[in-house]
């Protein structure tokens, strides 16, 4: 990996955008960064790192901590990297969280981190986490590895020197990833404990399993059983049962072999059956198809004739264009001649009536006598317009009262419906009152039910709770068993020592030719001898308490665990399976197992929903019936608005009687009144109307003259015009008639080219031509349905020849009587197959435990001495890793000694300290140095500072050259060292520039951060940072 550009926005000290452009620096492979503390030389660094892994190079800088204090508050805080790895050149961009402004309104908002990476393909990969593991992977190293190998912050490389073996174990297994390794130790310390653990259960899980054998004798008496003898009893069983199981099994053979004989006789019944009545459903539309033959063939003749009355059209179409262009002229000429005919009238017309008009003068003296006569009779007229007014009011009031008597008559029937309706609504109430009462005794029902559930619930719970505190209990008697049984075993260890003793202290008083105080005896050939460590008796007591207080809670523990037991076996068979067997039916089984808490509290909630459910109707009733009262008070109600109305209704019928007698009485005057006055005038009004007409008349002779003559002139002129129009449009006419006669000629040539008799015929076949196609799919659907028909005639009468209809009922009733039987054997069946199956279950998981438990015995002894080996617990204490690890420390040292003797003139040496310490202390990767002028060996942390540095920076070079050798081919083109170099005498700093020198000549790019003025003077390229008050900047400078 070698760096491209740089650019850093508000990022550490720089406050603006700061680009650094290592392209700059040509051939030129290293380079000096230098400045004033605080300006900003190892944020570079900083940011290098930052843009790679999303970490600051350094363990004291923490990524909330790099946006810089000096920047604008509008200004992003990011980081990009361009850099070039194996030929190709990558774009990398780290934006870390921070504070922004808002970009509406004020205040500030949450920017999150972000990443991208631009590879050389131009693919972009997004998001922090995904980037990151893409730089692994281009890179083939993580974080840890570059900060080791090729960044080396201020203070940091030291680390690997002065490290104690187990904080070095640590930096190298992030580096080389030896976490599989650890992981090895681990997961066989693990799977040692495992089998050990798993040994225990699989004993249990063979007393349990044997436990639920279902027998009527008693399998096992305690939990020490002979498995030969216990798996010979349960086959032995097993057998038996399956002698009972199988004389079921051959009587549940035959019947379900007569049931099968039944079906397949019930299923050729109903196929025959349907046989024959699909024959005589075919022979019925058969017969309807044959009554349409004679149809078809008309239609056939009809679709001939019509498709040649197609081709005429066209020619006919042409023609009747022609023929409706003249209809169309001669309507328009036969309106001029009717309007010269109107004329001609208008005018004779208008002579006579000018004629008329000039003969008036003696009706004007008519009229003004007819004025004068009519003023005499204006007395009687105003007493007949009187009367008139008389009858019209009375006739209004007539049809008013009627009408309210109407109305009346409906508000009467309305009300008698509501009355009906509110009946049948308490009929209504009285049945809602039946349902309320059944409805009542079933949530009772329910609830008595739904509370037996609940307790079942709370009993389960309790069970559980028990086997739960039962599992405890055993695992703490486990220990304790071991507890007393060591304790015992301790005790009487030194009672038998003690008493031994007792026989030493004995013999040491026996003399020759003296008996023996116990067998009398005067020789005493073997005397016993006293042995070493004997307990006195005080001791011998404590022990023996010891025992006795272990052994008391060992029998209190057991006691515990028994009573326990045995509550949770009365909880379950006086309480739980009583309750499960009533519920049964609801359960779906009748005994207790791994599902049954669930369905119990599935049950609950459902009995609960129903309870809901009841309740909602429980109410609505209850809403019906409480509104009977209302429909009482207004049934009441409704009675009084019908007396009401049939009141109402009597009183109209009244007035309208009284009315109509002085109606008819006036009628009867105003007859005698007409007699009396013109017959054409009602009232004073028409006859002073009439007066006024008369006089209009007059005034309107003179003008009637006037009008008579100009209407006259008028038609004269509007006559000569017309007449002209008329001759123009019969000579058109006449020559569309032409036209006309030519193409009825072709039309009637070609109706008897296609032999056709008459038009009469060719018109009428004319009407289906828009239906030619709707004919031929009629016809062709006919035909082939009609053919299909008779096929399947055919073969149906093939079909059902002998058969004759079945009675399904009758096989039916049979199959029923069977399949009852059937069910009673199939239920004892399965009983005795569930108990055949569990115990072959069980013996054989039994089996397959007892023979795994063989084999886990036979490998946890492998498998515990193999753990205790990887971790280090035996000789020579060295954890697999370890020894891995320290191969590679040894590699490092060899590499880093390399440059450490030419940086020291071959004086020191580092060496990996392989003398065993004290105790059982892990090895391996201790460090001492080895100094050629004294002939020893020291520690590390005995080096100057000067000699520390020069050590540490061999000892990093190394490691950085072993990484890249074991990380599969990385290039790693690049090292940075931050300070150091202040601690090194001339000689030494001349020494350590020439290795960074060979570093650089192998095409490696070195940058330094120093203040030391001999580097400045020795390297011709710097990067030199500037501090001001506005922020830091930086640029190359090559003199």
């Amino acid at each position: 990996m070698r760096p491209i550009k740089l650019v850093m926005s508000a990022f550490g000290p720089y406050a603006k955008e700061e680009v650094i452009d290592f392209s700059l620096l040509n051939n030129k492979n290293i380079f000096l960064i230098t400045g004033p503390t605080g300006a900003g030389k190892t944020t570079i660094f900083d940011a290098i790192s930052y843009a790679l892994f999303g970490e600051a190079s350094g363990s004291t800088r923490e990524n909330e901590t790099l946006r810089s204090d000096f920047a604008d508050k509008n200004r992003l805080t990011y980081v990009e990297l361009d850099f070039e790895l194996r030929g190709e050149n990558y774009h990398i961009k780290r934006i870390p969280q921070q504070m922004k402004p808002k970009v509406k309104g004020d205040g500030f908002t949450h920017q999150g981190s972000e990443a991208e990476l631009i590879l050389s393909s131009d693919k972009v990969i997004s998001g922090t986490s995904n980037v990151t593991n893409k730089i692994n992977e281009l890179l083939g190293i993580n974080k840890e590895q570059f900060k080791q190998i090729v960044m080396l912050p201020q203070g940091e490389f030291k680390k690997l020197l002065l490290a104690d073996s187990k904080e070095r174990e640590v930096i190298f297994r992030k580096i080389f990833g030896t976490y599989n390794y650890e992981r090895i130790q681990a997961l066989l310390n693990d799977k040692a404990r495992d089998l050990k653990k798993d040994l225990e259960k699989s004993r249990d899980r063979i007393l349990v399993n044997l436990k639920n054998i279902k027998s009527e004798e008693k399998i096992i008496d305690n939990d020490n059983i002979d498995f030969v003898s216990v798996a010979s009893k349960i086959e032995e069983l097993i057998n038996t049962k399956k002698n009972e199981a199988k004389k079921i099994d051959d009587e549940l053979a035959k019947i379900k072999k007569e049931i099968e004989k039944l079906q397949e006789e019930k299923i050729q019944s109903i196929n025959n059956n349907k046989l024959l009545d699909d024959k005589k459903k075919v022979a019925e539309l058969i017969e309807k198809y044959k009554s349409k033959e004679l149809e078809i063939k008309e239609k056939e003749d009809i679709l001939s004739k019509t498709m040649k009355a197609k081709e005429i059209l066209f020619v006919e179409e042409e023609m009747l264009k022609q023929q409706k262009n003249k209809e169309v002229k001669e309507k328009i000429n036969l309106e001029v001649e009717k309007n010269i005919d109107f004329l001609e009238k208008e005018l004779e017309k208008a002579k006579s009536n000018l004629e008329v008009e000039e003969s008036k003068e003696a009706e004007k003296d008519k009229l003004v006598e007819e004025a004068n006569s009519l003023s005499d009779k204006k007395p009687k007229i105003l007493e007949f317009d009187s009367k008139k007014k008389s009858i019209e009011e009375l006739e209004i009031r007539i049809k008013e009262v009627k009408t309210a008597s109407l109305n009346e008559q409906s508000s009467l029937e309305r009300f008698k419906e509501e009355q009906g309706k509110i009946e049948e609504k308490q009929r209504d109430i009285v049945e809602f009152e039946k349902k309320k009462i059944l409805i009542e005794r079933e949530i009772s029902e329910k609830k008595v039910l739904i509370d037996n559930v609940r307790e079942l619930y709370r009993k389960l719970r309790d069970y559980t709770v028990s086997k739960n505190n039962h599992d405890k209990l055993k695992n703490l008697f486990i220990k304790q068993e071991k507890t007393y049984k060591d304790s015992k075993i301790i005790f009487e260890e030194k009672q038998e020592i003690y008493m031994k003793e007792q026989a030493g202290i004995l013999a040491d008083s026996l003399e020759i030719g003296m008996p023996c105080p116990v067998c009398g005896s005067l020789e005493h050939p073997s005397p016993a001898v006293r042995v070493s460590d004997v307990p006195s008796e005080e001791e011998l007591k404590k022990y023996q308490e010891q025992f006795e207080e272990h052994q008391k809670e060992y029998n209190e523990l057991l006691l515990k665990i028994t009573q326990v037991k045995t509550n949770m076996d009365s909880l379950m068979n006086d309480v739980i399976q009583k309750r499960i067997s009533e519920l049964k039916e609801r359960l779906g089984n009748d005994t207790y197992n791994e599902e049954t808490e669930g369905k119990v509290l599935e049950l609950g909630k459902g009995l609960g929903n129903e309870i809901n459910e009841l309740n909602y109707k429980l109410e609505s009733y209850k809403k019906e019936i409480s509104e009977k009262d209302s429909a009482s008070k207004k049934l009441e109600e409704i009675k009084k608005n019908i007396v009401n109305s049939e009141n109402k209704i009597k009183e109209l019928n009244e007035l309208y009687t009284n009315d109509y007698a002085t109606l008819v009485s006036d009628k009867e005057k105003i007859k005698s009144l007409e007699k009396e006055i013109p017959k054409d005038i009602k009232s004073i009004e028409e006859l002073e109307e009439k007066i006024s007409v008369i006089k209009e008349n007059i005034d309107l002779f003179n003008k009637k003259i006037k009008l008579a003559r100009e209407k006259v002139n008028e038609l004269n002129n509007n006559l000569s015009s017309e007449k002209a129009k008329s001759e123009e449009g019969k000579k058109q006419i006449k020559e569309l008639d032409e036209e006309i006669n030519k193409s009825k000629e072709t039309v009637k040539n070609k109706i008897l080219e296609n032999k056709f008799k008459n038009y009469d015929e060719y018109n009428d076949v004319k009407q289906y031509i828009k239906s030619i196609d709707e004919i031929q799919h009629e016809i062709s659907d006919f035909k082939q349905n009609f053919k299909s028909l008779l096929d399947r005639n055919d073969e149906l009468k093939l079909k059902t020849k002998d058969l004759e209809y079945t009675d399904i009922d009758n096989i039916d009733l049979r199959i029923n009587e069977k399949k009852k039987y059937e069910y009673e054997i199939n239920e004892k069946s399965k009983e005795l197959y569930s108990i055949i199956t569990n115990n072959i279950n069980i013996l054989s998981e039994v089996r397959e435990i007892h023979s795994k438990v063989l084999e886990k015995e036979k490998k946890y002894r492998v498998v515990g001495e193999l753990a205790n080996l990887a971790n280090g617990k035996n000789s020579p204490y060295i954890s697999f890793e370890r020894f891995v690890l320290a191969s590679y420390f040894q590699e490092i040292i060899d590499a880093a000694n390399l440059r450490l003797t030419k940086m020291t003139g071959e004086r020191f040496i580092l060496k990996r300290k392989e003398d065993k310490g004290k105790g059982k202390v892990q090895q391996g990767l201790e460090l001492e140095v080895y100094d050629n002028y004294t002939g020893k060996c020291r520690h590390v942390k005995t080096l100057s500072g000067g000699e520390s540095f020069k050590a540490s920076l061999s000892l990093a070079l190394g490691l950085s050259d072993v990484v890249q050798a074991n990380a599969g081919g990385i290039s790693l083109d690049t090292i940075f060292i931050d300070e150091g170099f202040g601690t090194l005498d001339s000689e030494s700093l001349d020494n350590a520039i020439n290795s960074l020198i060979e570093l650089q000549k192998g095409g490696r790019l070195v940058g330094i951060i120093s203040h030391v003025p001999e580097l400045k003077e020795r390297i011709e390229a710097k990067l030199e940072i500037k501090a001001t008050l506005e922020g830091s900047s930086a640029k190359f400078n090559f003199d």
